[in-house]
């Protein structure tokens, strides 16, 4: 094994955990790279010393560049927090692919705008073309935009309706299906 992906949203919420991680990984001269890390718990030390450790790549789910919709899906985060994260990411000389998602309830032009400002500050001194991920929202089971587009009647009126959405969202990525409409 020369290379390991992690993908969990999770990755780093027990700093314990990601520190022994980081001292048990780095003798065994590994490349890994961490997707879904919890950004609210990084800081450049520790970007530096998953470097050291082998990691190459952390990508974040930023969602979305504006305030309004980080308070929608719950995010615990802010913009400000999504910048200097990314700008430690760089410095710590990680690459990064940051997600967005679009779609989500009280989007409107005005977030967009501000997502792409966002976007455009924090890609300025990635590699040209900036890799970024932007999805579509995909209500899914236990989360608070699939009980918003329940009760909405997204989801339509009928358990059987409900079935058949979930029936549709499972096994397919987002791109590959016709997506809900909360805007």
């Amino acid at each position: 094994v020369g290379f390991i992906s992690f993908g969990d949203e999770d990755f780093g919420a027990s700093r314990g955990w990601t520190e022994e991680l980081v001292k048990k990984i780095a003798p065994l001269d590994i490349l890994y790279r961490v997707s879904g890390i919890c950004y609210d718990n990084v800081d450049l030390d520790l970007l530096k010393r998953l470097r050291e450790s082998g990691c190459v790549a952390v990508h974040y789910g930023f969602e979305s560049g504006s305030n309004d919709m980080l308070k929608v899906i719950e995010k615990r985060a802010d913009v400000e927090l999504n910048t200097r994260v990314a700008s430690e990411t760089r410095e710590a000389g990680l690459q990064t692919v940051p997600a967005l998602v679009v779609g989500m309830p009280g989007e409107s032009f005005r977030t967009i705008a501000e997502t792409t400002e966002f976007m455009k500050k924090i890609t300025e001194k990635l590699p040209r073309p900036p890799i970024i991920s932007i999805n579509a929202l995909v209500a899914l089971p236990g989360t608070p935009v699939y009980e918003y587009a329940r009760h909405r009647g997204f989801l339509g009126t009928t358990s059987e309706d409900e079935e058949r959405y979930l029936l549709r969202i499972s096994d397919r990525g987002g791109s590959s299906m016709k997506q809900l409409n909360l805007t």
